[in-house]
């Protein structure tokens, strides 16, 4: 419990942080007076690197366990955001709150995915939920707090608020229970001798369905996060004021919560089709992408917001798990590695792109068009190459069946 209680406490904290990404982006445009385009790489290199650097942060906590990594990512969290807090260019905010914080970021979140499936099995898909509604109640209180204190304090004040916050996680890194050797110890003896798992790991380059998979994260990602980024500048465009805005990442963040525990645990229970659940999601983000360009009153922006939230949460409690079924768990950690790394890589590139789109353009739509298009197809593409994946495995177990009776009944 004490590891399933830090899971709980660590992702929120790390959320919480990213969730505001938005809210600083739009005070960065005021407060460095610049294009949109360059702004949009400060969260850009934060969120990128939160997933990005994941393969590198997978070997990491491989070798050192969930317990150090955590709290070696809550320091690099407190060093970015501090000196984000005296940065007087905006290109040392792409250091500092982009490459420090983004990487600590992802020390914490990567861990506390680790940490849940060194501990759980059978209730993995539970556990996991269970984590992502912290980080949904991060996200979801996070951006209602820090609106009055950028209000009060400026945004650099708040990002010195936000940086001892992020000091929790040492003490909440702690909490990891460190899983107890096997008693086998001639088989320890024997796996010791065993190289580690690599990126050309053979069973993992030759299962089609997670090699279709990695190759879809990053475009997926291309609209995962840019919703988040950019809609409450999007609020404000429309004619909101900045407090109706910022709400606007609480309904998401709500949202995805709720919908983290229904899909994660309730649907899971009841189907056991994690993939099809994934392709679920990516359908309703592709439909809530298409809406955003009609949406001309702030109760439609909500709902469409909200819709959007159902599918990032869908997702959110999904993508560990679906890489746990697609891989199982002796290549689970360098696998969601390569899967965050890939889903980084979106993550660098969409805002930006948006952001140029936006400054010859005037409007974020035609992003929005983009990006809804990339998520259905990627959705129609996943679904195909599982469903042949599987038909093949079921072909061949239905041959080495077959195989085995003959044997038998040859020997008898």
């Amino acid at each position: 419990m004490a590891s399933l209680d830090s899971s709980l406490l660590v992702p929120a904290l790390q959320r919480g942080i990213c969730n505001c990404l938005g809210i600083y982006y739009v005070e960065f445009l005021e407060s460095f007076e610049t294009s949109r385009g360059i702004v949009s790489w400060t969260t850009s290199i934060c969120s990128g690197l939160v997933f990005g650097a994941g393969l590198f942060v997978g070997m990491v906590i491989e070798k050192y366990g969930p317990r150090i990594c955590t709290a070696a990512g809550g320091l690099l969290c407190f060093i970015g955001l501090l000196s984000s807090a005296f940065a007087e260019h905006i290109a040392i905010i792409y250091l500092c709150f982009g490459v420090f914080t983004g990487t600590g970021a992802c020390l914490v979140c990567l861990s506390s995915f680790v940490a849940l499936g060194q501990h759980f099995d059978k209730g993995r898909g539970a556990a996991s939920s269970l984590a992502v509604v912290g980080s949904g109640l991060g996200g979801l209180l996070f951006p209602v707090v820090l609106r009055p204190i950028i209000d009060w304090f400026t945004w650099r004040g708040s990002m010195i608020i936000m940086s001892g916050l992020m000091l929790n996680l040492l003490p909440a890194s702690r909490m990891f229970v460190v899983p107890k050797p096997k008693p086998d110890i001639p088989q320890a003896k024997e796996d010791s001798k065993t190289p580690r798992i690599s990126l050309c790991s053979d069973g993992m380059w030759r299962n089609p369905s997670f090699v279709c998979y990695a190759i879809i994260c990053p475009i997926i990602s291309i609209g995962y996060q840019y919703a988040y980024i950019v809609i409450v500048d999007l609020g404000i465009l429309l004619g909101f004021n900045k407090i109706r805005s910022t709400f606007l990442l609480t309904y998401m963040s709500l949202s995805s919560t709720m919908s983290s525990l229904c899909f994660g645990c309730v649907l899971k229970l009841l189907w056991n089709q994690n993939v099809l659940l994934f392709n679920v999601c990516l359908i309703s983000m592709s439909v809530a992408m298409f809406a955003f360009p009609y949406v001309t009153s702030y109760e439609t922006l909500v709902v469409v917001s909200a819709l959007y939230g159902v599918a990032i949460g869908g997702i959110n409690g999904l993508y560990a798990v679906v890489t746990a079924d697609l891989l199982g768990l002796k290549r689970y950690s360098i696998g969601l590695g390569i899967v965050c790394t890939v889903f980084g890589i979106g993550y660098l590139l969409s805002a930006p792109v948006a952001g140029v789109i936006n400054d010859f353009t005037g409007t974020y739509n035609i992003a929005f068009y983009v990006a809804g298009s990339l998520c259905a197809g990627c959705a129609a593409l996943f679904g195909v190459v599982r469903g042949i994946h599987n038909r093949r495995l079921r072909s061949s177990e239905g041959t080495m069946s077959g195989m085995v009776e003959n044997l038998e009944l040859t020997i008898s």
